[in-house]
C-alpha cells in the first residue's frame, strides 16, 4: 500500500510543522508513506495514490481540511482518507457528516495504523471507525511501548528541505521535528485553569484514549535521545510531565530543543546543559496556564548558567513583563498578550463544532487573502 500523507499548512506562526506523532507513526513504513503540504497538492499527485492520511491535529486546519477531502475525492473517486489529530478525537463524528472521508483512528493509533499500511482488515482493525461500523478500544498503547519507539521525518521530503535550508517559520527555534514528548495522551504538569490543547481535560482524554496518561521514564526518554541525537543534528524533547529527569553521565550530540512545562530549577538546568552538545531551552514562567499559578523566581540563575552553545528563552506574558525585570528581551519569547498558549488554542475556540469551522474558516481567509505568496490554494477550491 503506497500512502499519500497531507499536511495542511494553516496553523499560524507554525506552517511547516507538523503533528509530532507522525515522526514515530510512520517510521516503520518509510518505503509505503510520501508526505506533502496542502499547497503542494495537485491532480497528478492526487490520481497517483488511492489512499490518503490528513492530519487534522489543530482546529484551525478544518476549514483547509474540508477543502483538501473535497479535492482529493474530486480528482480521485477511488481515494480513501484517513484522517487524525488532536482536534479529530473530539470531533470525528461532526467531520464524518460534513466530509467524505473513510476512517479515523480512535485513541492510540501505534498498531491500528501499522496493521491498516499493512493492509489488514480495516474492520477487523482494533479502534478503527468507519462510516458504517465502529471497531472496539481493544488496543492501547502500554508503558513498555515507549522503548519500542522510533522516530523518523524522511517521509516527508519538503519539510526535510525546508528544515534543512534554514528557512522554517515562527516556532521551529523550539519545534524541530522529530519532537519526542514525555507524557503519551494529554499531560501530566500542573494544569490550575489551563485550557491549552485540552491540558485541564483529563476526563476527557481519559474517555478518548480508554486510559490515564502514560509518562516515560528517565530510561525511555534517554533511550528515545539516544535515537534521535543519532539520526538528526536538530531534535526537539517536550517535557509535559513533572521534571524528574536525570541525563547525568550521558552527553548527547546535535541541538535539543527543550521545552519543560512544569517547574524546573537552576541546578535541574545545569545538569541537562552539561549532557547536550547544543541545547535552547523553553520555560515558562507566567503565572496563569501552563505552570499553574507559580512563577519561577530563579530566571536570573538559569540565565547564568548560558553560554554560546546553551541558552535559555523564557514564555511570559507582557503584564507579566515586570516580574521578569532584568532580563533581556532576546531571553523573553512569546511576549504577547495570549503568551505561548494563544486564543485560537483555547479550549472555547474549539470545543464547540460551529465555533471552530467559524474560527477556522475566517483564519483560512485572511491567509487566502493576505498570505498567498506563502501558499497556494488554488487546488483547495
Amino acid at each position: 500500500m503506497k500512502v499519500l500523507v497531507v499536511i495542511p499548512c494553516i496553523k499560524p506562526n507554525y506552517e511547516a510543522g507538523f503533528s509530532a506523532p507522525l515522526a514515530w507513526l510512520f517510521s516503520n513504513h518509510l518505503d509505503r508513506v510520501f508526505g506533502v503540504y496542502a499547497s503542494e497538492l495537485s491532480r497528478e499527485l492526487i490520481n497517483s495514490f488511492d489512499v490518503f492520511v490528513v492530519e487534522l491535529n489543530w482546529f484551525t486546519e478544518l476549514y483547509e481540511f474540508t477543502l483538501i477531502v473535497k479535492a482529493i475525492k474530486q480528482y480521485n473517486r477511488k481515494a480513501r482518507i484517513l484522517f487524525g489529530g488532536l482536534f479529530s478525537s473530539i470531533a470525528y463524528r461532526e467531520v464524518f457528516e460534513i466530509c467524505d472521508v473513510d476512517y479515523y483512528v480512535r485513541g492510540d493509533a501505534e498498531l491500528p495504523l501499522r496493521m491498516f499500511l499493512d493492509d489488514f482488515p480495516v474492520r477487523e482493525t482494533p479502534n478503527f471507525i468507519g462510516r458504517d461500523f465502529e471497531s472496539k478500544l481493544r488496543y492501547v498503547f502500554t508503558q513498555k511501548e515507549f522503548k519500542e519507539i522510533d522516530y523518523a521525518v524522511e517521509w516527508f521530503p519538503e519539510y526535510v528541505r525546508r528544515r534543512d535550508s534554514g528557512f522554517m517559520s515562527g516556532d521551529v527555534e523550539m519545534y524541530a521535528l522529530p519532537m519526542i514528548i514525555t507524557t503519551k495522551s494529554g499531560c501530566s504538569c500542573i494544569h490550575e485553569g489551563c485550557d491549552y490543547c485540552m491540558g485541564s481535560k483529563a476526563d476527557v482524554i481519559g474517555d478518548i484514549y480508554g486510559r490515564a496518561s502514560l509518562v516515560m521514564s528517565n530510561d525511555d526518554l534517554n533511550r528515545a535521545i539516544s535515537k534521535v541525537s543519532e539520526k538528526y543534528s536538530d531534535y526537539c524533547v517536550y517535557i509535559n510531565s513533572e521534571y524528574r529527569y536525570d541525563f547525568g553521565g550521558r552527553y548527547y550530540k546535535g541541538c535539543a530543543h527543550i521545552e519543560v512545562d512544569s517547574p524546573i530549577c537552576s541546578s535541574d538546568i545545569e545538569s541537562l546543559f552539561s549532557s547536550f552538545e547544543r541545547c535552547v531551552m523553553l520555560v515558562p514562567v507566567y503565572a496563569e496556564g501552563i505552570m499553574g499559578k507559580s512563577i519561577v523566581r530563579n530566571c536570573h540563575e538559569m540565565l547564568a548558567l548560558q553560554d554560546e552553545l546553551h541558552t535559555i528563552k523564557f514564555a511570559a506574558y507582557t503584564y507579566h513583563r515586570e516580574l521578569l525585570k532584568g532580563i533581556p528581551d532576546e531571553s523573553v519569547k512569546y511576549n504577547l498578550d495570549t503568551a505561548f498558549a494563544p486564543g485560537w488554542a483555547h479550549w472555547d475556540s474549539y470545543s464547540v463544532f460551529k465555533t471552530a469551522l467559524a474560527n477556522s474558516t475566517r483564519i483560512y481567509d485572511y491567509y487566502a487573502r493576505n498570505q498567498r505568496e506563502r501558499f497556494s490554494f488554488e487546488l483547495l477550491k
